[in-house]
Parts: C-alpha cells; sequence; structure tokens
C-alpha cells in the first residue's frame, strides 16, 4: 500500500530545524570574543570625565544607602542618571580607585548587550513576514551581526572610556526593552505575555534612568509592532495596550530626573549653544559616523565643541542625510522590514544628533552605539543578496559569505585591539586626538599629562594654545607658572581666569592661588581683596580663611587677622598650623599673654615641631612666665632649634 503523502500547511512555514546546541554554541562565541577582543582594553586608565564621574564624586563611595549612592554632583556626567551611578559605587566596593574593575564591567554590559542583540535579531528573522531563506538561516545571521557589532572599533569607547558606560547601560536597556516586547508580541493575551510587558516596561524604566537616550524607546517597539507582528498602528494598540501604556509612563521617570536641569550647562536649550548651530553640525557629524562604520579610521576620542558653522558649509552633508531619511520613508511604505532598518538609525540617533544641543562635544562615536546595530543588519543582507546573485551556486555562495564574514571580522579584531592599545595611557588618547581633529581642548588636556611626566616646557606651550577657548587652561597654565616661579606671569592667568569664569569650578581656588601669589610678589592689597572674596564665595573653606588671614596680616590689619584666625581654627581644630597663625597674629598686636593659649594648643598638636616649641617659649618669656618659657625653649632646643639670638634670650632669662 502505498504512503499517502503528507498535505501542506498552508498560511504557515515551518520553523528550520537548528542543532539542539545551537542556542548556546552562538551566545557562548560571543562572549569569548568580546573577552579576547577587549581584553587590551582592561589596564586602560581613568580618563577626561572619569575625573568628575568617579576620582572626584564622593557619591560612589558607599554602596548604602541608596539615596546617596544613586545621586551625583550637579553638572557631572552621572548627575540625574541613577542607574549608571550605582554601577560606579559596586565598583568602587568591589575594587576601589583600580581602573581594572571599572573596564571589566564596561566589557560586561557591552557583552550582554551585544548578547541581547543576537536575540533581537534571531527572533526577528523566524518571523513569519521574513523571507524564507532568512528564516533558514535566522541563527547564522544574528550571530555574525551580534559579532560585528559587539568587535566593530567604533563600540571602543564605551569600554575604555569608563564614563561612557552611560551610553552601554541604557543600551543595554533599550535593547532588552524591545527584546522582551518582541516576547510579549509572540504571546498575545496570554499570563506569558504579560509577564513579558512587565519586563519590557521595567527595562524602559531603568532605561529611562540611565541616559536621556532612552526617550525614543517606546517609539522604537511601537514602529516594530506595526512592521513585524500587527500590521498596523490601530491593530498594535488595541492588541497591546497594557504594554505601550506601560512604556509610555516611563517617560514620567525620565521627566522628573531631568526637571531640575542635571546638566543644563552642557546640554539642553539653555546649554549656549543655539538649536540652528548644532543642527547644523549634525549632517556632517552623521555623514562621519556612516563612513566609519565601513572605514574605520581615523577614530577620534573627542571632536571638540560645537563651534559656530554657516548653511553653505553644512549644505553638501545635510543633502546627503535628508536623502537618506527620504530613504527611509520611502523603505517604510515600500518595504517596511527594511525601512524599519533605516528607523531604528534615526530613532536611536536623535536625541545626541538633532536639534537639542549638546555644548559640551559636537559629535561623539560612541553615539553610534545602538544606530550601529541596523547599519550592520542592513550591509550583512545586502552583501548576502550580492553574493547570492553574483555566485548562484549555493555552496560556492556559502563559502564567500563565509570568507566574506571573516576577512571582515579579522579586519575589525585587529583595529579594534589597535584602538583599545591608544588608550593606554590620558597622552596617548590626547595625541591622537591632536593627529587628527586638533581643537583646544584636546591641548589643554594632553598639557597635564606631560608635566606629570617632566615635559613641563610643552605642557605651558598646550596651555597656552588652549587659553583662548578653554578658561580653564588659564588656571591650569597660572599654576604650572607658580611652580616655576612665575609669579607676575601666574597672577596674569589667574586674573585672566578670573575675568571670563563667573561660577566655574575652579573659580574658588583661583581667587585663593590669586591672593597666594600677590601676597608673595608683594602685592598686599590686591591679594587681600582677592582672598576677601574668595571667603565670600566659601565662608567655610579653611584654605580661602587662611590665605585671608595671612593676607591681613602681611598688610599690618593685625586685628582683623586675629578675628579670622579665630574663625579658622574653629574650622580647623585639630591643625596646629591655624593655631600658631593665631598666635603670631595676637603677638603682633602685643597682645602675648592672649598668645599662650593658642601657641600651647599648636604644640599639643604638633609636639615634634621644633619651630612652635621656639614660638611657645619665647612668648611665654615675653609674657612674663619664664619658668615656663625656659622649659618650652629647652624643649625646641632639643629638637635640633637653633637661632642665635633665642638662644641668647634663654641665657639672659637663667641669669639669676
Amino acid at each position: 500500500m502505498k504512503k499517502r503523502p503528507s498535505r501542506p500547511t498552508q498560511g504557515k512555514t515551518r520553523a528550520p530545524e537548528r542543532p539542539a546546541h545551537a542556542p548556546l554554541l552562538f551566545p557562548a562565541g560571543l562572549a569569548a570574543a568580546g573577552l579576547v577582543v577587549f581584553a587590551s582594553a582592561l589596564n586602560g586608565p581613568f580618563l577626561f570625565d572619569d575625573e568628575w564621574a568617579v576620582l572626584n564624586n564622593p557619591h560612589v563611595r558607599a554602596v548604602w544607602p541608596l539615596s546617596a549612592s544613586m545621586a551625583a554632583p550637579a553638572q557631572t556626567p552621572l548627575a540625574g542618571r541613577p542607574v549608571p551611578a550605582l554601577s560606579f559605587a559596586i565598583s568602587y566596593a568591589l575594587g576601589g580607585l583600580d581602573p581594572w574593575g571599572y573596564h571589566l564591567w564596561n566589557l560586561g554590559v557591552h557583552i550582554l548587550a551585544a548578547l541581547v542583540l543576537f536575540g533581537i535579531v534571531r527572533r526577528t528573522c523566524l518571523l513569519p513576514r521574513v523571507p524564507e531563506p532568512i528564516r533558514l538561516e535566522a541563527d547564522q545571521l544574528a550571530f555574525v551581526v551580534a559579532l560585528l557589532w559587539l568587535v566593530h572599533p567604533l563600540q571602543t569607547e564605551v569600554v575604555n572610556y569608563l564614563t561612557q558606560r552611560t551610553e552601554s547601560t541604557v543600551s543595554l536597556f533599550y535593547l532588552l526593552t524591545l527584546y522582551t516586547a518582541i516576547r510579549a508580541m509572540s504571546e498575545p493575551l496570554s499570563q506569558a505575555a504579560s509577564r513579558w510587558i512587565v519586563a519590557s516596561v521595567l527595562a524602559c524604566g531603568l532605561g529611562m534612568a540611565s541616559k536621556e537616550t532612552m526617550a525614543t524607546a517606546p517609539v522604537a517597539v511601537f514602529l516594530y509592532d506595526v512592521v513585524f507582528a500587527a500590521g498596523s498602528p490601530s491593530k498594535a494598540v488595541r492588541d497591546r495596550w497594557r504594554l505601550y501604556g506601560g512604556l509610555a509612563l516611563t517617560w514620567g521617570v525620565l521627566g522628573w530626573l531631568v526637571a531640575d536641569g542635571p546638566r543644563w550647562r552642557t546640554a539642553g536649550f539653555s546649554a549656549g549653544v543655539s538649536p540652528w548651530t548644532y543642527l547644523l553640525h549634525q549632517p556632517g557629524m552623521i555623514v562621519t559616523y556612516l563612513k566609519l562604520v565601513v572605514w574605520p579610521s581615523p577614530l577620534v576620542f573627542d571632536y571638540g565643541r560645537t563651534n559656530p558653522i554657516t548653511f553653505v558649509d553644512a549644505a553638501l552633508a545635510l543633502a546627503v542625510v535628508l536623502a537618506l531619511i527620504a530613504a527611509t520613508a520611502v523603505g517604510l511604505w515600500r518595504r517596511p522590514l527594511v525601512g524599519y532598518l533605516g528607523a531604528w538609525f534615526w530613532i536611536t540617533l536623535s536625541p545626541s544628533s538633532s536639534i537639542v544641543p549638546i555644548a559640551s562635544e559636537v559629535g561623539a562615536e560612541r553615539r553610534m552605539y545602538l544606530p550601529l546595530a541596523a547599519v550592520i543588519v542592513l550591509l550583512s543582507l545586502g552583501a548576502r543578496w550580492a553574493i547570492r546573485r553574483a555566485l548562484p551556486d549555493g555552496l560556492v555562495g556559502r563559502r564567500a559569505r563565509v570568507i566574506a564574514v571573516a576577512v571582515t571580522c579579522i579586519a575589525c579584531v585587529g583595529l579594534t585591539v589597535r584602538r583599545n592599545l591608544e588608550y593606554r595611557s590620558e597622552l596617548a588618547i590626547w595625541q591622537t586626538v591632536l593627529d587628527r581633529r586638533p581643537h583646544p581642548r584636546a591641548h589643554y588636556n594632553i598639557a597635564a599629562p606631560l608635566s606629570e611626566s617632566g615635559r613641563v616646557d610643552d605642557a605651558l606651550e598646550h596651555y597656552r594654545a588652549a587659553v583662548d577657548e578653554e578658561p580653564e587652561a588659564s588656571y591650569a597654565l597660572g599654576f604650572e607658572l607658580e611652580k616655576r616661579g612665575r609669579l607676575n606671569e601666574a597672577a596674569a592667568e589667574y586674573a585672566r581666569y578670573l575675568e571670563r569664569q563667573s561660577d566655574g569650578r575652579r573659580v574658588l581656588p583661583a581667587r585663593i592661588r590669586l591672593g597666594v601669589t600677590l601676597m608673595q610678589i608683594g602685592r598686599l592689597p590686591e591679594a587681600a581683596t582677592s582672598l576677601e572674596a574668595a571667603v565670600r564665595l566659601a565662608p567655610n573653606d579653611p584654605d580661602a580663611v587662611g590665605a585671608y588671614g595671612h593676607a591681613l596680616a602681611e598688610s599690618g590689619r593685625l586685628s582683623e587677622a586675629v578675628r579670622v584666625f579665630e574663625r579658622l581654627v574653629t574650622l580647623t581644630p585639630d591643625d596646629a598650623d591655624a593655631y600658631q597663625s593665631l598666635g603670631l597674629a595676637l603677638l603682633g598686636e602685643r597682645r602675648a599673654a592672649e598668645a599662650v593659649a593658642p601657641l600651647q594648643r599648636a604644640v599639643a598638636l604638633a609636639p615634634q615641631d621644633d619651630r612652635k616649641q621656639a614660638m611657645l617659649g619665647s612668648t611665654l618669656l615675653t609674657a612674663g612666665r619664664t619658668a615656663e618659657g625656659l622649659v618650652a625653649l629647652e624643649r625646641a632646643f632639643a629638637l635640633g632649634y637653633n637661632d642665635p639670638a633665642l638662644r641668647a634670650a634663654y641665657d639672659a632669662a637663667r641669669r639669676p
């Protein structure tokens, strides 16, 4: 009896059979590739904004209470971003200030993001709306996309530059939001779907608490649903209103976090750069990003600030960008599966590359972290189509595709490892900026490591090249000149800085250094004025109060100096020098009896200081307390103090 052939299943395509080990083999390969390729990045130093994210951030010093560890000083990279802020506190708890652990965390987040991207591409390729040949290669295509995305040289910044953990963290949650939403779409109106909806909303909320670029995630999810699942906006809303209602609520998290303008000086409409100027720059940057996808050289760590530009300068790049946007719109209309890739690129790039100014940087390669995924998918599909057309033979075509992938991966790995090595020192990475895209901030930032390496003259040259556009360079230049004894030049640079900065980070230190420098060159009235202004800025700052007291004393305003030093000893009750300064000011007013007590306190705090012992002994003699004075002087001499005049006074006091 003949066996009856089975009837074909209408409207359905059988999912391709895959080896049982495939789901684990590909993710394991991605994790191994990430660890191998970025192993050379783990020993890099703290760079640039890491100073404010970690080194000078008191909130990372303890994980508990969470209200402290999830906060950050205003106008710093972690302000208003509690999830990355907490992660830095955890890194500090695990390894202190060793950069190795911070880099390992960044790498871990990057690998996790690649694994989630693998899951998104794989599940998308298996959807019924996707052509069958792609469904049959879902695992392989997803692995290739995730691998190229993982090891691409454009991704090096988020591992090597620790502060950009904010970028990789928000991207991880962005991808998780989409992945969990896709899982919810695949199980409509079920208990499992409800769990995936909750997970998607939770991931979106955590992303909103990581960085502002998460704002577009609900839009990306909704458009994905329309293109790949529901087929129309109305059906997407009708079938998954709970998902989109929850995602929309997460915008409230972001609104609450940015309501106070935690970084208004560097980003936003009040950052000092017009939206039009910023917008004109972005087409050129976008063209640069796209070029770097296919030819990732030269890579630039810092593209500099947003400076004025004319429409004519931006016209060509603007035309290219408008053409690409138009192509995306046409693609969404005629070939939505491909059009979504273009839409993903623009949606994920738009928060940082549109009209909202980021005054501190005109562009940054890390902004391509998420958009790169869409470009790699598009290029992979294009390469696959071209090879199939050129080599219709199945076996030859498959071999050609394997060779193309291998060559591309090897090239990316080589360039990525080389780029990691450029991050191995602060001096090296800033030198690459000066070599490839020189600007004043690069001159400013390379000067400090040059000075630390002993190349002070080179450091001074770079500071001078930066001062016109970087006010902070004037302060740094003044500090270097002061250390070298060039006090008049140092005072001029401090003054220049203060003329241009009324509320910068170094206004108080500059006020103090200017006052101290002016004292050293004998310009006492000006010194007192500068230091008085410093005290008004920070009445409880010991450095400001102490320097002001010394300026008053040097100027002969001893009664005022006494009052200031009395304030100083209340601020620093364990500072022997503060008590000595008070005692000397009282002595200057011929109040020797009153000077004894603060000098005794100074000696008690620093019993091995021969000068303080000698000063106490001399004051006791002046106050008529001869026996105590002799004892104090004997201690000073025993400690090695040697002053012929004081020895003569001691001998005279011992005579009957």
